[in-house]
């Protein structure tokens, strides 16, 4: 068995995934959502660890990268007493692995120094970080430098790193010191952060938006493709996990290029000219900017997921949906292999790619939870 359960995240990512035999599979956990996922997460713990034994095991915890609708429900994750959670590995690229400012070279990473909060409460609790790489930084290095970098988690999945690269993780680190600088917290020692972290308070988000418009799918096809430019987005650790000949692309919200290149030298490594995949979670929710037609030009791949509930920046975006359906790397959408579009929530903002119409015209499908569910169940 290998499936990905997208949890119902609000705006952001929380992807539970299972491997290996149904009645006692591995597991690990990509990003944590917003803070008010981590209830959705303890929950699924507390039923492990009730089923299994009184612990729950994650094989591997990834943070793909640091913005807030993947980081905050990690924070209260880790900073719950006494949860029953066993943790093999922590993938979390801190500002002790990111390049100076000033680098040059993909070589010349941090020493030790302080991070922000994950990382002191990975530090304070005493978890493994970075483990399969030594404890270092995780990228891809230049394409002349051998191929990308695998690792094998217990129970047999593969995983293929496929982001982030130097570029991004030298953006990302004067990014870093300037918003630290700002909050005061550049210079902090690790009990400074613990005890910053304690003060901290949440303000919950807007909720009024506006409704969906009318799809034209030709029109948003049409036009010119955007590129994301956010340092942080484009930190995201992104792999390919596979299990027992099923491949999925956790993308977390990575720059559509820097995934085209991986792409394309998988794809050569096993000496193919596209991607072949059974899922691939798109990137940053569907935001218009990261879902690229060159990428998805890149992939033989028919079912996409999509996690958010569209609050504040209203993902996903219909011209990145439109791309999936209708982009050039489908000639002809009504002979072509149907698309199946997985949403964790049916919201305003997508509920527009359930027309029967739209659906019958570009050959493709879209799943959304039960009614009145949220999170949704995906069986690759």
């Amino acid at each position: 068995m290998f499936t990905v359960e997208m949890l119902p995240a609000y705006l952001g990512d929380s992807l539970w995934v299972e491997y290996g035999s149904p009645q006692k599979p591995n597991r690990f956990l990509i990003d944590g959502g917003l803070v008010g996922t981590v209830d959705r997460i303890k929950k699924k713990i507390h039923a492990v660890a009730d089923a299994e034994g009184g612990t729950c095991r994650l094989e591997l915890l990834v943070l793909s990268h640091v913005d807030a609708d993947h980081i905050e429900g990690l924070i209260k994750l880790l900073g719950t007493k006494d949860l029953p959670l066993e943790i093999g590995d922590i993938w979390f690229n801190g500002r002790q692995h990111l390049p100076e400012p000033t680098a040059a070279k993909e070589d010349e990473f941090l020493g030790a120094k302080q991070g922000e909060f994950l990382a002191a409460l990975i530090r304070e609790r005493g978890l493994p970080w970075n483990q399969a790489f030594g404890g270092k930084t995780i990228f891809v290095r230049r394409a002349d430098q051998g191929p990308l970098p695998r690792h094998r988690l217990p129970g047999g999945m593969e995983l293929v790193l496929m982001s982030p690269t130097f570029k991004e993780l030298l953006a990302l680190s004067k990014r870093w010191e300037q918003e630290l600088e700002a909050a005061g917290l550049l210079h902090a020692t690790h009990e400074e952060l613990m005890a910053a972290l304690a003060k901290e308070r949440k303000l919950a988000p807007d909720d009024e938006f506006l409704g969906a418009e009318e799809i034209d799918v030709t029109e948003l096809v049409g036009l010119r493709q955007g590129k994301d430019t956010s340092p942080a987005n484009g930190s995201s650790i992104a792999f390919v996990g596979t299990f027992e000949g099923k491949r999925c692309l956790f993308s977390g919200d990575a720059y559509w290029d820097v995934l085209e290149a991986s792409a394309a030298r998988l794809a050569a490594e096993e000496r193919t000219d596209r991607l072949e995949l059974d899922s691939f979670k798109i990137p940053h929710h569907g935001s218009r900017n990261n879902v690229g037609d060159p990428l998805l030009a890149r992939l033989d791949c028919h079912r996409f997921l999509i996690s958010t509930n569209g609050n504040t920046f209203k993902h996903p975006d219909d011209e990145a949906i439109a791309r999936i359906v209708g982009g050039s790397q489908r000639r002809n959408p009504r002979s072509d292999a149907p698309i199946d579009l997985v949403f964790n929530y049916r919201t305003k903002f997508n509920e527009g790619w359930d027309r029967q119409d739209l659906r019958q015209a570009w050959n493709y499908t879209a799943t959304y939870p039960a009614a009145g569910a949220e999170g949704i169940l995906v069986e690759l």
